[in-house]
């Protein structure tokens, strides 16, 4: 079920994502990384791995040396061979995660940095302009509605599923600036916590793509 589940979620960021570089109108960036480190990297390597649990030491037999013996023959052991390289090529793991830190949190991290040196030089206009920046992104995660779903998915089972996504939005935002908070331009260097943040920006966008 959790297979088939990451397939379905993989299948719809895929042609979401794809129909949105079709109409070529916005910046997909960050979706597209979003998708490479949701799908090829992340969950087709879990999904083959588990397939290869499976399958046992027939995983690691090629398609040919299983036709050879008269049995199935599903090819497990290239499937597995070709979600390894994923995790190196065309944008690593790790890769990723910097990329979507810099396009994702960067912005908020700087704001919060400009702010800080402002304060301290007394550059009013400066720390205005950051402190209103960030104080109405927090006023959203604080203050804003649980709405914003799709007439598509009201009185259906998708609407719980968004209200989710949408009241975990606001849980991630408030958290995000605790932590902008505590760690100020620190919190670049807090690798682990930084990519777990991106992690959650990424699972949230599946959720939405496959509801979509």
């Amino acid at each position: 079920g959790k297979m088939a589940a990451n397939l379905f979620a993989m299948d719809a960021m895929t042609w979401l994502v794809a129909g949105l570089a079709d109409q070529d109108k916005i910046d997909l960036r960050i979706e597209a990384a979003a998708c490479k480190l949701f799908c090829s990297t992340e969950y087709y390597y879990q999904i083959a791995e588990t397939a290869m649990e499976l399958r046992g030491g027939r995983g690691y037999e090629t398609r040919e040396s299983l036709l050879a013996t008269g049995e199935p023959a599903p090819p497990v052991e290239r499937w597995f061979r070709n979600a390894r390289i994923f995790l190196i090529g065309e944008g690593a793991s790790n890769t990723l995660h910097f990329s979507l830190v810099r396009d994702i949190l960067d912005p908020f991290i700087e704001k919060a940095n400009e702010l800080e040196k402002a304060m301290g030089v007394a550059k009013i206009s400066k720390a205005f302009s950051a402190g209103t920046f960030l104080a109405r992104q927090a006023a959203k995660s604080l203050f804003g509605k649980r709405g914003d779903i799709p007439e598509f998915a009201r009185l259906t089972r998708l609407e719980r599923h968004l209200g989710y996504v949408n009241a975990a939005s606001k849980r991630f935002q408030r958290e995000f600036f605790k932590l902008l908070l505590r760690h100020r331009k620190g919190l670049k260097q807090r690798q682990l916590v930084t990519f777990r943040l991106v992690d959650i920006c990424v699972d949230l966008f599946a959720i939405s793509a496959a509801c979509s």
